[in-house]
């Protein structure tokens, strides 16, 4: 769930509001989000289990409990002269329809754009349980 790098908007940056934006889901009551990173530990997990020859029922349910996620999120952030845009979409995994969507444009201080990924967490949150 990487915030994509827009423009002039530097990646580090972009990851760091990415952490941030993790973070506020995983404090909120009912929802499991996971990152780009944990998907790539899962996907390393299953191949090691190929390598030793995990095909049973047992193991694949494991990898699909572990992925049981009702929500996908993704994101940009950019850089606009002098000011930050914020864009980040939900997808409900079983339907694959996007459930919410949003986009800020933030002065460019960083206080205000952390501030705004709360904000968006909980916007989405509140669209999320209508």
């Amino acid at each position: 769930m990487p915030l994509r790098p827009i423009g002039a908007m530097e990646r580090g940056r972009s990851e760091m509001l990415g952490h941030l934006l993790l973070a506020q889901l995983d404090a909120v009551n009912g929802l499991s989000p996971f990152c780009q990173a944990d998907l790539e530990a899962l996907l390393a997990v299953e191949k090691q289990k190929d390598v030793i020859g995990c095909d049973d029922q047992t193991c694949m349910s494991e990898l699909g409990g572990a992925l049981g996620s009702d929500f996908v999120l993704y994101g940009s952030v950019g850089r606009l002269s002098t000011s930050y845009e914020l864009s980040v979409t939900v997808v409900a995994a079983h339907s694959t329809t996007v459930a919410a969507r949003l986009a800020r444009v933030v002065p460019e201080q960083d206080a205000q754009l952390e501030a705004a990924v709360g904000d968006a967490v909980a916007e989405l949150v509140e669209r999320l349980n209508r």
